[in-house]
C-alpha cells in the first residue's frame, strides 16, 4: 500500500510567493503595527487632551466667578473701608444712595418695580448698580471706557445705560414740584435771614458752562459769553435760604441777558403760576444780583426784588447802602453755593462736547435736583 505525504503551505505564506512579494508584505505588516501604535499614542494624547480641558475649564469658572466677585459695585466700594470713596465716586455717602435708590424705585431688595425699559435682562449688572454707574459718570466724567472695564460691560452698554437713565432721571424729576409753600420755607429759614429778609423766599442767580466752539459763525456769536471770554449755555437757578435749589432753568445760549434769562426760561411764569396757588403772596420777595434788571417784570407780578444799591456817579454810598449791600450779599452766597454743588459733578465742569450737546439740557437738569439728595449747605432748624 502506497502511502502519499501532502505538505500544507498557507495561501499567503511567505513560502507561497516570491521574495519581492514577501518583503512587500512585511512591510505591510510594520506599516499596520506602526498605525496601531500611532492609534494608541493619538488616543493617549487625547485623553490627556480631555483631562486638560476639562481642567482649563475649571479654571475659567474659578476665574469667572473670581472676577464676578470683584466686579465694581456699589457695595464693593461701600466695604473697601475707606474714607470717603464713596461719596467721591458718586458725591454721595451709602446711606444717601440707598435713599436715591428706594425714592427712584429700584431697590431689588424691596422687589419694587423699576422701569420696564431700564430692565435689560441681558445686562449682567443690577439697576443699583447701573445707577451707582451713571453718578460715577456724572460727577467724575469717567471715560464710557473705563467704566466698561470696571463694571464689566462693553462700552456700547455703557452708553446705552447711561441714555436711558438720564431720561428716566429728568422725567422723573420733572414729575416733582421742587417749590415749597411759602410756609414751609419760613419755617426752615435761618435766624439772621429770618430776621433780614423774612418774605424774601428766593434767591436767583445765572451760571455759565463752557461748550466747545461750534462750527457755525452764527452759533459762535449767539454762544459767545463776554463774561467768560468763550463759547458758553446760561442757565437760570433759584434757590431757597438754605441753599436748595428749587427752579433750574434749561441752557441758553451764552450771549442771552439775564432780564432775557429771566422771562425766555419760564421763571417768571413759575412765580405766577405759584401766586395763583397760594404758594407765594403779594409782597413776597425775590433777591438777585445787580445784574438782574428786572425790577419792572417782578413789580408787574406783585412781588418785590431786593437788590444790592447801586453807587451813584461820583458819589460814595451812604452807610445806610453799604450795610444793605453787605446784608444782600451774606445770604445771596448761598446760591452761588449751590451753583457750587451742581458744578462738582465734573461732567459740567469740563468743556462739553459738540457730540453732547444733544442731551446736555437732561444731564443739567438732572445735576440740579441731585444736589437736593445732598444735605443742604446749611443746617435746617430745629422746627
Amino acid at each position: 500500500m502506497c502511502v502519499i505525504r501532502l505538505k500544507i503551505v498557507p495561501f499567503f505564506s511567505d513560502a507561497s510567493i516570491g521574495d519581492g512579494a514577501a518583503k512587500q508584505l512585511h512591510q505591510i505588516k510594520l506599516r499596520m503595527m506602526q498605525a496601531q501604535l500611532s492609534v494608541i499614542r493619538l488616543k493617549k494624547q487625547l485623553v490627556k487632551a480631555r483631562a486638560k480641558i476639562q481642567n482649563l475649564e475649571e479654571q475659567l469658572k474659578k476665574l469667572k466667578d473670581r472676577d464676578y466677585d470683584m466686579r465694581f459695585t456699589a457695595d464693593m466700594v461701600n466695604a473697601s473701608g475707606v474714607n470717603g470713596l464713596f461719596r467721591y465716586y458718586c458725591g454721595f455717602e451709602f446711606c444717601e444712595f440707598e435713599n436715591l435708590c428706594q425714592f427712584l424705585l429700584v431697590s431689588e431688595d424691596t422687589k419694587q418695580p423699576a422701569p420696564l425699559h431700564l430692565r435689560n435682562k441681558s445686562l449682567s449688572i443690577s439697576l443699583r448698580d447701573q445707577l451707582f454707574l451713571v453718578l460715577m459718570r456724572l460727577r467724575n466724567n469717567f471715560d464710557m471706557k473705563d467704566l466698561g472695564y470696571r463694571f464689566h460691560i462693553s462700552q456700547p452698554n455703557v452708553s446705552i445705560i447711561c441714555s436711558d437713565w438720564i431720561n428716566y432721571l429728568f422725567r422723573r424729576f420733572a414729575e416733582i414740584s421742587w417749590w415749597p409753600q411759602k410756609s414751609v420755607l419760613q419755617s426752615v429759614m435761618p435766624e439772621k435771614y429770618k430776621e433780614d429778609f423774612p418774605n424774601t423766599i428766593a434767591i436767583i442767580d445765572c451760571t455759565e458752562i463752557k461748550i466747545q466752539t461750534p462750527s457755525s459763525l452764527k452759533v459762535q456769536s449767539q454762544c459767545y459769553s463776554d463774561y467768560k471770554s468763550a463759547s458758553t449755555l446760561k442757565s437760570l437757578v433759584a434757590c431757597d435760604s438754605l441753599g436748595s435749589v428749587m427752579f433750574a432753568s434749561k441752557l441758553f445760549t451764552g450771549s442771552i441777558s439775564d432780564k432775557e434769562i429771566f422771562v425766555q426760561s419760564g421763571f417768571s411764569k413759575t412765580l405766577s403760576a405759584l401766586l395763583e396757588c397760594g404758594y407765594l403772596e403779594a409782597g413776597d420777595g425775590i433777591m438777585a444780583d445787580k445784574g438782574f434788571n428786572i425790577a419792572e417784570e417782578v413789580e408787574k407780578l406783585g412781588l418785590k426784588l431786593n437788590l444790592p444799591p447801586f453807587a451813584r456817579s461820583g458819589m460814595q454810598m451812604s452807610l445806610q447802602d453799604v450795610e444793605f449791600t453787605k446784608k444782600i450779599a451774606k445770604h445771596r452766597v448761598h446760591v452761588e453755593r449751590a451753583i457750587g454743588k451742581i458744578k462738582k459733578f465734573k461732567i459740567l465742569s469740563a468743556i462739553i462736547k459738540n457730540k453732547t450737546l444733544g442731551s446736555i439740557d437732561q444731564i443739567w437738569y438732572v445735576c440740579s435736583m441731585l444736589t437736593n439728595f445732598q444735605p443742604p449747605l446749611l443746617p435746617i432748624p430745629y422746627v
